[in-house]
């Protein structure tokens, strides 16, 4: 695969964490409710969660760029909305609590996810 789309993986996983954030941290807002942080909505844990390890899997497939560096895209992109997007009134204090207890397990299971990817995409390549 060209250097030049393989590139490309890195900013749509980013998207794809800032969106997965950004969408239900704002649906309580369209049901005329306010801001709420977005993992407290079950929609995050039942689709964004699936959705990124699914992307993550696909990258995974498609690309062979270091695997350990695509799940740092989705969580980059991830702390940008939870940064961007939160409640009014709540500070960023637990910002660092929540880049450990879940960012770092998120990692580990991302690039779990993308190591799948690549297996599954090496052994459907050798039949």
């Amino acid at each position: 695969m060209p250097r030049q789309l393989e590139s490309f993986y890195g900013p749509i996983l980013a998207c794809a964490g800032f969106g997965v954030w950004a969408l239900f941290s704002l649906m309580p807002v369209m049901a005329g409710g306010g801001v709420r942080e977005g993992w407290d909505m079950a929609p995050y844990w039942i689709v964004g969660v699936p959705l990124l390890l699914t992307l993550h899997g696909l990258a995974g497939a498609l690309t062979e760029d270091g695997a350990w560096r695509l799940p740092l895209w989705a969580i980059g992109g991830h702390i940008a909305g939870m940064m961007l997007i939160h409640p009014t009134g709540a500070g960023l204090g637990l910002l660092p609590m929540a880049l450990f207890l879940i960012g770092i397990p998120m990692y580990v299971i991302l690039l779990l996810a993308t190591l799948t990817g690549r297996i599954l995409a090496r052994f459907v390549g050798s039949t």
